[in-house]
């Protein structure tokens, strides 16, 4: 199937409605990763009623906040995921991710342990490599894991520019399944 990626850039203003409906009406074959980021507090409310069945959304710790409420973050977001018939992806920096799923299944990823140099980007490059797992077609559990790798190796460089090669990826972290 097809792999389908929005921030909350993309629909967060009025001028985006249009582009909110045609998420809505997505084929069932199309698997759509959503990250809000900072621009969660401006999307429509009807936007989390109206996700595809499936929808995987991920979330850092700040946001499981403001969308599923505060206490064990974990627990709010499987809750979330459950009513809203998505899978949540947690991530929760040092304390690696949590895979919720729409049946209520809590998955823990742990962090990849590194030296941490620029979390600048961490988010986007776990994003980044859970995108690429799915494309080669890994299991979401999978794709995940390889968005904490990617993530780990970005945090531990400085500056923007720090994406990984596979080889790269294999090299830093051998202890990981070697990727396809």
């Amino acid at each position: 199937g097809a792999l389908v990626y929005l921030s909350g850039y993309e629909l967060a203003e009025a001028h985006c409605q249009a582009l909110r409906d045609w998420l809505y009406r997505l084929p069932a074959h199309c698997t759509l990763l959503l990250d809000p980021g900072p621009r969660l507090p401006a999307l429509p409310a009807e936007l989390w009623d109206r996700l595809p069945a499936g929808s995987v959304l991920t979330l850092n710790r700040d946001e499981i906040a403001q969308l599923c409420g505060e206490g064990d973050p974990v627990a709010a977001a499987a809750d979330f995921a459950r009513r809203h018939a998505i899978h949540l992806i947690c991530r929760l920096d040092a304390n690696g991710a949590w895979l919720c799923s729409p049946e209520g299944g809590q998955s823990h990823l742990p962090a990849y342990a590194v030296q941490v140099a620029d979390t600048i980007g961490a988010g986007d490059a776990h994003c980044g490599g859970v995108l690429a797992g799915l494309a080669l077609g890994l299991t979401l559990h999978q794709a995940v894991d390889l968005g904490n790798r990617v993530a780990a190796y970005v945090v531990s460089r400085p500056g923007p520019d720090g994406a990984p090669t596979r080889a790269q990826l294999q090299h830093a972290f051998p202890q990981a399944a070697p990727l396809l």
